[in-house]
């Protein structure tokens, strides 16, 4: 097997040779890059911290569950004994299936998070929806491995951080046209 595809290798390696410390300093500068651009846009407060803290999320996401793919298919190809051949099952199936939920829903947070420090139509929408869609999934996982835990702790902050936005001139609007419309009129 490659080494870059095999976890157990990095149990031994010192912390400055471990290639996921790499891959969240990357992220970090990814996001920190994001938020000056969205800085320089005019984004600032709470919707800057919700608009980085959502890209931020979503990027782990992708990255994380892309290195996971890659693992679980270099240990389904390498880890098995000579001359034994491919097996693709449903265990294979639903761990690449769920990763690739999880990598699409990473992708739509990060095409949220310029539109909610943009405060434009359908940001707020779209991050509470990939939240709800990653919550639902990362919960059932909790009794069966720590990255459970991870993942609903991730989406419980990203649903509260799109929660404490207030909505966009638009959203707020409709609301209240809709909200005068069940009224009646006393005029």
């Amino acid at each position: 097997m490659p080494w870059f595809l095999n976890p157990s290798v990095y149990h031994n390696l010192p912390a400055y040779q471990n290639p996921e410390l790499y891959l969240f300093i990357l992220k970090l500068v990814v996001t920190a890059s994001f938020a000056g651009a969205m800085w320089r846009r005019g984004a600032r407060g709470r919707r800057l911290l919700a608009g980085t803290w959502v890209f931020f999320y979503g990027l782990f996401l992708a990255v994380m569950l892309s290195a996971h793919g890659l693992v679980i298919l270099g240990l389904r190809l390498f880890e098995r004994p000579a001359g034994a051949p491919f097996v693709y099952d449903f265990h294979l199936y639903a761990l690449l299936l769920v990763g690739a939920v999880f990598i699409s829903q990473g992708v739509r947070f990060m095409r949220a998070a310029p539109r909610l420090c943009a405060q434009t139509e359908g940001g707020r929408r779209e991050a509470l929806r990939a939240s709800l869609v990653v919550l639902g999934l990362a919960a059932p996982l909790i009794p069966l491995q720590f990255f459970g835990m991870v993942l609903t702790a991730g989406s419980l902050v990203s649903v509260a951080a799109v929660i404490s936005l207030s909505a966009p001139a638009g959203e707020g609007a409709r609301a209240a046209g809709y909200a005068a419309a069940d009224r009646p009129c006393l005029e």
